[in-house]
């Protein structure tokens, strides 16, 4: 099975399936070949906080997107089917536009959150309706819609950002 990768647009931040489009199918601001983020590390010198770097992603493991993925930033991860999320499932009838599901990384405890956002959808991780904040772990399952995604952190107690200053 090939994995299907998303890529942000720079230009209007949307998320596409690589290969899918040869430009930008909201804004076709940029080619596919250059939408990718270099990261200019001279530039970068001398500041002192992370601006969205990859911290975990949700594989899609049931839905249309199976085999795909999404990375997940250290900064409040919006989930649900409108263009305006950080994770777009547009490909699920079934997910409201609004966000439905927050995923948000908290630095100081090296760990993950998952909380109710605005949507319509109900929230379920690993089969238990998400009511409150839910601290999740490494495997855990968010369902919404028809979409099961599972939850990949990079860190853990021997991985931080703050161990590669």
């Amino acid at each position: 099975m090939q994995i299907k990768k998303t890529i942000k647009c720079p230009v209007c931040g949307m998320n596409y399936i690589e290969g899918a489009y040869s430009d930008c199918p909201k804004c076709s601001g940029v080619k596919i070949g250059y939408t990718r983020e270099l990261i200019n590390l001279e530039e970068d010198k001398g500041k002192k906080d992370l601006e969205d770097v990859v911290c975990g992603w949700l594989i899609c493991t049931k839905g249309a997107f199976k085999g795909g993925y999404f990375k997940l930033t250290n900064s409040k991860n919006r989930i649900g089917g409108g263009e305006d999320n950080s994770v777009v499932l547009d490909f699920d009838e079934d997910i409201d536009k609004m966000t439905s599901c927050l995923v948000v990384f908290d630095d100081l405890l090296n760990c993950f959150w998952a909380m109710n956002g605005c949507g319509k959808n109900c929230i379920k991780i690993n089969n238990d309706l998400l009511i409150s904040p839910l601290k999740i772990k490494t495997g855990d399952i968010l369902k919404i819609g028809n979409t099961e995604l599972t939850f990949i952190p990079l860190f853990n107690e021997n991985f931080k950002w703050e161990n590669f200053k």
